[in-house]
């Protein structure tokens, strides 16, 4: 088969990773992608658009509001180590937002 169920963390292919966060669900994981064209990393409904974009702005929904902070917190980390990118799912006209800008 195609699908591969992760739980908790795993490099699913050569430079993608995913991670359980936690947060928005129990399960909740994002993806850092490293590639020749830059570290992106695509942070699922922990940072669902640009609202979200302040660690303190938690969504209602979220199940974990502590994990999904912490979520947050190793994600801007992580794209500050490596002058990646964030890319959001809910966020049309500003999807795709260098670490610089945040």
């Amino acid at each position: 088969g195609k699908v591969r169920l992760v739980d908790g963390e795993a490099m699913v292919a050569p430079g993608l990773r995913v991670l359980q966060t936690g947060g928005h669900t129990v399960g909740s994981q994002i993806v850092e992608i490293d590639s020749t064209d830059g570290f992106y990393i695509y942070a699922g409904d922990i940072i669902a658009t640009e609202f979200h974009l302040n660690p303190v702005i938690i969504s209602a929904y979220d199940v974990s509001r502590a994990d999904t902070y912490r979520a947050k917190q190793y994600i801007y980390e992580t794209l500050r180590q490596k002058n990646g990118y964030l890319l959001l799912n809910h966020d049309n006209e500003r999807w795709q937002i260098p670490i610089k800008d945040l």
